[in-house]
């Protein structure tokens, strides 16, 4: 009487495990001896369908290589009798079930005692994320995440090619680290404590070598929280403006240049100051009449150089088209805007070398500063109507001129 008592507690505690309990033969079906309640629950039929439909073969059951995972068996009746893996059978309604499988085979009475555990929806997961993470491999955006901290877990292959990031024990760095000396007319420490507020902020970096542009980004720094809305992990997508800007001098076109002044000024409000130089090659016609095109290029692009060379993290420079580029410094303070503008005007007297020889050109400049929420037009057309002013004009001087086009 005590023993059927026993046996029949322990059907009962077998039965309400969070699991499927099974006692298989060691043969080539896994022929299935006995099975809990949970067992059939989870695969979706029940005992009579089993035996019905799957002669109680346990192999039939499974969407595997079959043969394969006979010799995952036998290699462990061989050695420490233990198995643990997983595979996928389909249930009654159609659909697919994940199950991670760990027996321990019984050498008495040649059996396996067999614990199977749901684990479709970490399955799923981990599928969804194997996708998510082959679209961010392949997508055209420069993608960065990190933790909480900052520290960076997850770069793209967008990102991992990019030339002017450090990319050395790159996951030892912070989104900080990464953006050192490249973030443009906004410092991190501000950016990330927008972010920290769970705020979406955006933000350009110049990648430059000396006088030259590496790359040129328009940056978003995105905070992705829990459902108790902590920060969890900070997303940076980058997207890319250099292919976007002046194809000769690979400054940004007149376009973007705007779009930087315009989000300066709505970022700061009142408190936004801003000078606008425009300057202009004296006498480029005469320049590519007499000596061509080519030479008129070059002249471009050794100016974009200079202007390159004046840049500093809060300042910001266009072609605005043709010869005249334009110059932002986020000041109305004459000592500085007097300074960027001499040192323009003494870089002209560098000679511009070509191939047939060198030359050197004289700049017009003109320069419009203001405080608060002016619109650019206004204040380009300040700093413009100033460079054609006849006082803004330089002098052109040619200095071993190359040789005249045939």
């Amino acid at each position: 009487m005590q023993q059927k008592t026993e046996d029949a507690l322990i059907r009962k505690l077998v039965d309400m495990v969070d699991g499927g309990l099974l006692v298989c033969k060691n043969d080539s079906y896994s022929t299935i001896l006995y099975a809990n309640e949970s067992f059939y629950t989870m695969v979706g039929y029940t005992r009579q369908q089993v035996k019905t439909l799957f002669q109680n073969r346990f192999a039939a059951m499974m969407m595997e290589d079959i043969p394969a995972i006979l010799r995952k068996v036998a290699r462990a009746v061989e050695s420490t009798g233990r198995m643990d893996f997983e595979y996928r059978m389909q249930r009654g309604d159609g659909s697919i079930l994940w199950i991670h499988d760990t027996a321990v085979y019984d050498q008495e009475d040649d059996v396996f005692y067999v614990l199977l555990m749901d684990v479709t929806e970490k399955k799923s997961m981990e599928y969804q994320m194997g996708k998510l993470q082959a679209v961010l491999q392949h997508i055209p955006n420069k993608i960065a995440i990190s933790g909480a901290d900052g520290r960076i877990e997850y770069t793209n292959l967008e990102f991992d090619r990019c030339p002017y990031i450090d990319h050395r024990d790159i996951g030892q760095k912070t989104l900080e680290e990464v953006a050192a000396g490249q973030v443009v007319g906004r410092s991190f420490d501000q950016l990330w404590n927008e972010v920290q507020q769970g705020q979406v902020v955006s933000y350009e970096t110049w990648g430059r070598q000396g006088d030259s542009i590496q790359g040129h980004d328009k940056n978003y720094l995105v905070p992705i929280c829990s459902g108790e809305g902590e920060i969890v992990n900070v997303v940076l997508l980058s997207e890319d403006l250099a292919k976007l800007n002046d194809s000769l001098t690979q400054l940004p076109s007149r376009s973007i240049f705007e779009n930087y002044f315009n989000a300066q000024r709505e970022l700061l409000g009142d408190a936004f100051q801003a000078t606008l130089v425009v300057l202009d090659i004296d006498g480029f016609k005469v320049v590519n009449d007499r000596y061509g095109h080519t030479v008129g290029d070059r002249a471009i692009q050794v100016t974009g150089q200079r202007l390159m060379a004046l840049l500093e993290n809060d300042s910001y420079v266009a072609r605005y088209g043709g010869d005249e580029f334009i110059f932002f410094l986020p000041t109305v303070e004459p000592t500085r805007v007097q300074s960027c503008i001499q040192r323009l005007m003494e870089s002209a007297w560098k000679p511009i070398s070509t191939p047939e020889g060198s030359f050197c050109v004289t700049y017009s400049l003109g320069a419009a500063s203001a405080r608060g929420n002016i619109p650019f037009s206004q204040l380009f057309e300040r700093a413009d109507t100033a460079c054609t002013k006849p006082s803004a004009k330089g002098k052109t001087a040619l200095y071993t001129a190359p040789r005249k086009r045939r």
